[in-house]
């Protein structure tokens, strides 16, 4: 019996192809252990399986049975600024135990990674991040999440920002990175109002942060976030896993239209028609503004993702679910792409109570447009 289509040192999910069992010409039962990262046996079972006339057995749709053991921690419980860093438990391996006549005649065992797109590179060999881009415009208030496969690796933030006296500067910054698990995927969310006052400044004065993974001494991969300082009229931030399952988040500056409708219902109680419930529906249309091509692929990762956040900040708002997209893309362009979100309160309860404080210390009230600043 030889099995080939593993693939040594682990594989992302949705790049996993067929695996085929060679020189085997009795019926077998395939036993299926599957176990998470921590090697706790988290599912088994069995399915016979039939050679056929070449005297091979086919196992096909791994990537998707797999898919479902790597769903992780909940995206609200790994959603938390004010740590360090977070491990995600994003692999799991499935064994193969192959039995004919009852005895058992071979073996073998595959890791799986998180991956909800086919990625094209292979995870034993991938220490860079966990996140399509290199470079990106961020908001003064964003989270920034930086997650990758821990093998040794070490965070820097390289600082760039705007001195008293209007000039710049650039400070280095070592960020925490020990006591992870080595092989594990970990997640480190940093507030970039922290890392303004590690530099004794304010977050306004930010300019860019350059994240780089270092390893060995030697920088293997980076991220540089530019900061955006405009006073936008209309923000909506989403918080999604991407397509390595893990946090990732994008602003959008687009106009945001909202469109409710109300469901209501009638009975007959004590002789008198009455309604019995109400139900007031908003949905909410909102456009990306102009984005680049990573963060059209991040949009449509959000899109995928089981569970997205509308986030103000460091706060959860709501839980969200999509329901129309626009995502028309024209090649070759000569401006930005732009689409559109449709997406409703997953809750049933979406309306909320919201008063604006009185504030003596100032001339204006909320209800001033400053967007000339």
């Amino acid at each position: 019996m030889t099995i080939e289509g593993l693939v040594t040192g682990g594989v992302f999910c949705q790049d996993m192809g067929d695996l085929t069992v060679k020189y085997c010409s009795l019926e077998t039962v395939v036993k299926f252990i599957v176990k998470n990262a921590n090697d706790v046996v988290i599912s088994t079972f069995n399915e016979v399986d039939y050679p056929d006339g070449n005297n091979e057995i086919v196992i096909s749709g791994l990537a998707d049975l797999m898919a479902s053991y790597l769903e992780g921690t909940k995206l609200s419980d790994l959603f938390r600024p004010n740590h360090p860093w977070t491990e995600i438990n994003s692999r799991v391996t499935l064994s193969l135990l192959f039995y004919q006549n009852g005895e058992l005649v071979g073996d073998c065992g595959q890791v799986f990674y998180q991956a909800n797109n086919r990625t094209g590179v292979f995870p034993s060999e991938y220490n860079y991040f966990l996140s399509r881009f290199r470079e990106r415009v961020v908001m003064p208030d964003q989270v920034l999440f930086l997650s990758y496969i821990y093998r040794g690796q070490q965070l820097q933030a390289g600082v760039a920002y705007y001195q008293a006296n209007g000039r710049s500067a650039y400070r280095a910054i070592l960020l925490p990175s020990t006591g992870m698990t080595s092989g594990k995927t970990c997640c480190q969310q940093h507030i970039p109002s922290d890392i303004a006052s590690q530099c004794g400044v304010a977050v306004s004065q930010l300019i860019y942060i350059e994240f780089k993974l270092m390893l060995n001494g030697s920088m293997i991969d980076y991220m540089k976030c530019t900061f955006d300082h405009g006073h936008h009229r209309e923000k909506t931030t989403l918080l999604f896993k991407n397509l390595f399952g893990v946090p990732e988040m994008v602003v959008l500056t687009g106009l945001n239209k909202s469109t409710s409708e109300l469901m209501a219902s009638y009975a007959w109680l004590n002789r008198r028609y009455r309604k019995t419930a109400t139900d007031l529906s908003t949905s909410h249309t909102i456009c990306t503004g102009y984005i680049d091509k990573n963060t059209h692929e991040s949009v449509k990762d959000a899109i995928r993702s089981e569970e997205v956040y509308v986030v103000n900040g460091v706060d959860l708002i709501d839980m969200v679910t999509v329901t129309a997209i626009d995502l028309d893309v024209e090649a070759p362009s000569n401006t930005g792409l732009t689409s559109f979100i449709t997406y409703r309160v997953s809750e049933k309860v979406q309306e909320k109570f919201s008063r604006v404080a009185v504030r003596d210390s100032e001339i204006f009230d909320d209800t001033f447009d400053d967007t000339f600043e």
